[in-house]
């Protein structure tokens, strides 16, 4: 018959139905043990001491007789003989004698072990709750076994250890800023105990690190804040470079140029929904600069205002 021994070799479906063919089993044998010496006086005709003598020794029998163990490619067996370690069982078919013989099956796959939530303080006493998950494989079945009582457990002890003296150096700002170092010294800590204890760390990670409520709401409203910051830097940016490309568009601009503009822009705000116009007081002391230029040319500044409105007219009504 083959068997998975123990240590969680077999699977779940197996492990369900075993309790429900226990009474089964029991009553078998109670009633073969009932049957068998019955049997050997009335069957027989043998007297009652022979009969008992021949139950005991086919009991004897029994208890010493082998089991038929498999294991599986992904299952090594760690076998006790009297209590001391005789060999690991590789996978396949193993006869072994349950009497004297004891086996401890170990799983070799690549295992994910979910570190339970650990409350941590930082350097300025922020109490921290960090969540971690490590992914281990089992190398060495024998030291897996023999040198650590349960390797889930004392992963799951070494991490929280290493996570309270790591953060505990450090101010919340680094033990935030700094995940990725973090992760390192995890996982170091790990391949440091890889030889005692026959396992191979292959990745350690901080998953979440939950904050106090109160602080929680305060970094929000400081990134938010932070943003709002970088918005008006880049907006005052902006203008900055319209004002300094306009700056050099009108290097080259002559009087009557800018004055035009100026028209321009007025009619675009009379065109629009405001009741007032606010003429600035450059437009004004471009104005009397032209007036006094003209003035000493000697040319008529009704004849060549109504030229320039009219000029600004067709201008317009073309566009």
């Amino acid at each position: 018959m083959a068997d998975h021994g123990r240590g969680g070799g077999g699977t779940k479906g197996h492990g369900q139905d075993v309790p429900k063919r226990e009474p089964v089993i029991f009553v078998l044998l109670l009633a073969a043990a009932l049957a068998i010496p019955l049997g050997m006086i009335f069957v027989f005709n043998l007297p009652p001491a022979l009969a008992v003598f021949a139950l005991a020794l086919i009991a004897l029998l029994a208890a010493l007789a082998p089991r038929l163990y498999e294991f599986k490619e992904y299952e090594r067996g760690v076998i006790f003989r009297l209590g001391r370690f005789q060999y690991v069982a590789q996978p396949g078919w193993h006869v072994l004698f349950p009497a004297f013989q004891t086996v401890e099956v170990v799983d070799m796959r690549t295992q994910t072990l979910d570190v339970d939530p650990q409350d941590v303080i930082t350097k300025e006493d922020i109490r921290l709750r960090i969540d971690a998950i490590a992914y281990i494989r089992i190398v060495d079945a024998k030291k897996a076994v023999i040198e650590v009582k349960d390797i889930t457990n004392a992963v799951s002890h070494l991490l929280h250890g290493e996570l309270r003296s790591q953060i505990g150096r450090l101010p919340m700002q680094d033990v935030l800023e700094n995940m990725d170092e973090l992760n390192a010294k995890l996982y170091l800590a790990l391949k440091q105990v890889e030889d005692d204890w026959g396992i191979k760390a292959i990745n350690v990670e901080i998953t979440d690190i939950e904050l106090p409520q109160g602080l929680e709401d305060a970094f929000r409203r400081r990134e938010e804040a932070k943003q709002y910051k970088e918005k008006i830097e880049i907006e005052a940016a902006a203008r900055r470079e319209a004002v300094r490309i306009l700056n050099e568009a009108t290097q080259d601009m002559d009087e009557k140029t800018i004055a035009y503009l100026y028209l321009d822009t007025l009619k675009r705000v009379a065109d629009g929904r405001s009741s007032k116009i606010i003429l600035p007081v450059e437009l004004s002391d471009l104005a009397q600069g032209i007036t006094r230029s003209l003035k000493n040319r000697g040319v008529d500044e009704k004849k060549l205002a109504k030229e320039l409105v009219k000029a600004y007219k067709d201008d317009a009504n073309a566009a």
